[in-house]
């Protein structure tokens, strides 16, 4: 096997970086948002009525695009485990614009 060099390995990638000026902070009112990391965090935070409703907006658009069913699970077999991401969209300021959640 020979080394190709135009392909990075992932031990030479970098950390993302962490400042607030990388795009990591977010403020709503002028107080900073913290992003949860899994749904009972959202649902727990200040903003649990923002991430509630982006929620209820990412599953109504797949019901709308006819991607997404809501069924009953036969006792046999298992759903599909999912996992919610959240993160605050901003303007050039860094204020939330918009709450956006997705379940991967």
């Amino acid at each position: 096997m020979t080394h190709d060099p135009l392909r990075r390995d992932r031990a030479r990638r970098s950390a993302p970086t962490t400042s607030a000026r990388a795009g990591n902070a977010a403020y709503f009112k002028g107080q900073p948002v913290d992003v949860p990391r899994n749904y009972r965090q959202a649902m727990k935070s200040p903003h649990a009525d923002e991430w509630r409703q982006s929620t209820r907006d990412h599953l109504q658009m797949h019901r709308d695009q006819g991607s997404w069913v809501e069924t009953i699970v036969p006792c046999a077999q298992r759903a599909i485990p999912v996992q919610w991401v959240f993160q605050p969209k901003t303007d050039g300021n860094d204020e939330v614009i918009k709450w956006k959640a997705r379940a991967v």
